[in-house]
């Protein structure tokens, strides 16, 4: 049985579209307002501590790749999909509320790739057939991999073409890009 905490009642002044953003980001996540909004708080208040504890800490390719080299791989795609399962939903929403359209070849090649440096497009991204390149090895392609299907997974039934290589995965957009783009 879980115990019961204590609540008290605040008032804030939201901007409207930031409230808009609250009642569909709660709705994804199966929450009430309340419930969504307190927990985004509490992860906040846990996580930015550590955000200055760690300030500018990051693993250069090498420590990075060692981390990948003693990770259970199945585990790693697991996470990977779960993961963005949870996450696209969120950010679809989040573009949605500042009144931009994200596609899902956007979010592949601008969000993952360009703003995240998960990895780079080969050549213009402009083709239905999109490389995405690094040097992690296949542990990362797996995750990579994963990521993708998770986050495709939460838009469409089909499953996504990916080629999973040791540098590089490939991702069919062929019929979906037309579709969603």
């Amino acid at each position: 049985m879980s115990e019961l905490k204590k609540t008290r009642t605040k008032a804030f002044r939201f901007d409207v579209g930031l409230i808009d953003n609250l009642r569909r980001g709660a709705a994804l996540a199966g929450l009430s307002e309340n419930a969504f909004l307190s927990s985004i708080l509490a992860e906040r208040l846990f996580a930015d501590p550590l955000v200055k504890a760690f300030h500018r800490i990051s693993f250069d390719d090498e420590a990075f790749r060692c981390v990948l080299g003693g990770t259970n791989s199945h585990s790693l795609e697991v996470t990977g999909f779960e993961i963005a399962r949870k996450d696209f939903p969120v950010i679809l929403e989040l573009y949605r509320g500042r009144g931009y359209a994200l596609t899902f070849r956007r979010f592949v090649i601008d969000v993952l790739g360009k703003y995240n440096g998960w990895f780079w497009v080969e050549g213009d991204g402009c083709s239905n057939l999109v490389t995405l390149r690094h040097t992690f090895g296949l542990k990362w392609s797996m995750f990579l991999k994963s990521y993708v299907e998770g986050a495709y997974s939460t838009i469409a039934k089909d499953r996504i073409k990916i080629e999973v290589e040791d540098q590089f995965i490939r991702v069919d957009l062929d019929g979906f890009a037309s579709v969603h783009d």
